[in-house]
């Protein structure tokens, strides 16, 4: 091993051993250091360990030291806080599209930086619902390296279940897209790119198998204009259009939830508020008008309506015969 190499490793094992066992009531001196060092197999003279110590400070940590009847150093704090560290676990553990194995292994590394064990908490992460597919982590390694390289991917997309011959089934279609990004959005986690017709369109990362890299040339994209995709943290397609809605003040909350809170609000009359939104017209925006039809109506476009209507009908009939 190089001498540089051989240093990168002192540093690093020195950083683990204050992280770990090392406290205000427990500090190490550097001779004790480097006698932990050496049990690692890990050779360090005490003016490289102060050297080091001092690096790891101008790095973010916060290393000690105590002078008093039990002197030596110790990490007061690690480079990442608790509460950093837990809003990072928190998210992590409620991402249903990462399966429970790849969370743990991305956790366990990002406590690898705190004082705090993760094992303290992992009964408690374990109670979280999780995406079976246990190959998510790895899917966007090869989207991050297919956008690097200009090239497409071709995978196998989930479209949803039917029932067929009295069991479940997912139907399943070959894809070949150009990678853009990968995005956070409201319902996922989703790559962002052009598919095989060119058009701007985004798929849940979740829902791909066997994701490879191809060996098509991506095709041309604009990044201007896929962002213009984008509003209120909700992908808008070409086939968008804009919708009118009269809203009750009332329920202006539950407005800004689906919209997002840069929507513009428009007074309307002394009750109510109207708001013109460019949206997808799909099953979430037809439930949420249909779960609040006594706050919420259609203003325009008129085939919107109507197709509520016609929905509303259909569910009208389902229930003309049932018995009370």
């Amino acid at each position: 091993m190089s001498e540089k190499a051989y240093g990168k490793l002192k540093i690093l094992n020195l950083m683990d051993i204050l992280l770990h066992q090392t406290d205000f009531e427990n500090p190490m001196t550097a001779v004790q250091l480097c006698d932990e060092l050496q049990k690692r197999g890990i050779k360090a003279e005490r003016k490289s360990v102060y050297s080091d110590i001092s690096a790891l400070n101008e790095f973010g940590f916060d290393i000690r030291k105590r002078r008093s009847d039990v002197s030596g150093f110790y990490c007061k704090g690690s480079f990442l806080k608790n509460g950093q560290i837990q809003l990072i676990s928190d998210f992590l553990m409620s991402a249903d599209f990462l399966d429970e194995k790849a969370s743990f292994e991305i956790l366990s590394k990002l406590f690898a930086f705190s004082k705090k064990s993760f094992f303290e908490g992992e009964q408690e992460y374990r109670n979280n619902f999780k995406t079976e597919n246990e190959e998510v982590l790895k899917n966007i390694e090869n989207i991050i390296k297919a956008i690097e390289e200009r090239k497409q991917v071709d995978f196998i997309y989930d479209k949803g279940l039917v029932i067929s011959e009295q069991k479940l089934e997912t139907i399943e279609e070959k894809r070949t897209v150009t990678p853009v990004k990968t995005k956070m959005l409201k319902s996922g986690y989703f790559l962002v790119g052009k598919d095989e017709d060119n058009q701007i369109a985004c798929w849940r990362i979740d829902k791909m198998r066997l994701l490879k890299i191809s060996g098509k040339k991506a095709l041309d994209f604009d990044s201007e204009e896929i962002e213009k995709h984008f509003i209120n943290n909700r992908f808008v397609s070409d086939l968008s259009q804009e919708v009118e809605l009269i809203c009750k003040n009332s329920c202006v909350e539950r407005v800004l939830d689906l919209f997002g809170s840069d929507i513009v609000i428009r007074k309307y009359d002394e009750d109510s508020f109207l708001i013109k939104e460019k949206v997808n017209f799909d099953e979430e925006l037809i439930s949420f008008i249909f779960c609040n039809s006594e706050s919420i109506r259609v203003k325009s476009p008129e085939r919107f309506k109507k197709e509520l209507l016609e929905r509303s009908a259909l569910l009208t009939n389902n229930y003309k015969d049932s018995p009370m």
